[in-house]
């Protein structure tokens, strides 16, 4: 299922689906199960529940909260400007957050059973690599919180909010 250039709010339930998100000026919100989310360009709030899927995230502008239980979930932003928190949790696998140059907020990471690592300057993992905290670019809001099984990537973004090759 493909879904490009909506103006509002869209709201959608998949199961077993390929699922592609592309230059929403509005939110998006999915639920969905043994399929992949692709998420690109989305100006509002993103809301992702993924159940044994993969969820890939970029030139994201708004917030995201996404729960996942799946192998591997990225997530990348244009800029670092909402207005509200974002929440990334994966409950079986790993989580790559792309940082852009723009904007800033707070970060606190938490790896259950992997490790968390970080090229992002503002970003200081922990002694035993299992946790990390940040205040990018001295902004206190909005918060980033990220929660993985495995573990947790911290990359700066080359441009526009998009994963590293």
């Amino acid at each position: 299922v493909r879904l490009v250039e909506i103006g509002g709010a869209v709201w959608v339930f998949t199961t077993s689906s390929q699922l592609d998100f592309e230059n929403f000026s509005g939110s998006a919100r999915d639920e969905n199960e043994y399929g992949e989310v692709t998420a690109a360009g989305i100006a509002g709030k993103l809301e992702l529940v993924s159940r044994d899927g993969h969820e890939r995230v970029s030139g994201q502008n708004g917030p995201v909260q996404l729960r996942a239980d799946g192998d591997v979930v990225e997530v990348g932003w244009v800029s670092l400007n909402w207005n509200e928190d974002s929440r990334i949790e994966n409950e079986r696998g790993d989580v790559t957050i792309v940082v852009p140059g723009q904007g800033g907020c707070t970060v606190s990471a938490e790896a259950k059973y992997g490790g968390v690592e970080s090229d992002v300057e503002d970003i200081e993992v922990s002694g035993d690599g299992s946790s990390a905290t940040g205040v990018i670019r001295r902004q206190a809001r909005p918060r980033l919180d990220v929660v993985a099984e495995g573990s947790i990537r911290f990359v700066q973004a080359a441009g526009g909010g998009d994963a590293p090759e």
